[in-house]
Order: structure tokens, then sequence, then C-alpha cells
């Protein structure tokens, strides 16, 4: 049981990390949306769009300290160990 306990830790920690990302790079984008827009226009939502994933990739990837964007580790053990 105290196995378990742990994995549901670690998992609602890292949920909660990845969704104060998200939240944060969403209101920073609408800051930059509404700075934009009068001298792009309707591009204003391709350039947030594409800053958007870039900035939390990024932020993910940092937050994992590896080059891949993974979010969750899976339950068991791919070796088996």
């Amino acid at each position: 049981m105290s196995k378990n306990r742990e994995l549901i830790r670690k998992w609602g920690s890292r949920y909660i990390k990845y969704n104060v990302i998200g939240i944060a790079v969403f209101l920073l984008n609408i800051v930059i949306y509404v700075i934009i827009f009068p001298f792009l226009g309707e591009w204003s939502y391709v350039v947030v769009s594409m800053n958007g994933g870039i900035m939390e990739f990024t932020l993910i990837a940092y937050i994992n300290k590896t080059k891949k964007g993974v979010i969750f580790d899976s339950c068991t053990p791919i070796n088996g160990t």
C-alpha cells in the first residue's frame, strides 16, 4: 500500500506542476496576444500558438530534466525491477 501511495503522491505532484505550467503559459500568451494584435491582426493567433507550444515544451523538458516532453512515468518499470 505504501508503494501505491507514493506513486499517487508522485503522480499528483507532477499533475499539479504541469497544470501550473500550462496556466502560466496560457496567461502569458493572452498578454502577448493583446499587445501584438493591433500590429499583426489575425496573425497574432499563429504567433501566440507557436510561442505557447515552444514555451510549454521547454518548461516541461526543464522540469523533467530530460530532452523529452514526457509528463508522467509509467506505474510499472520497463525493465521489471
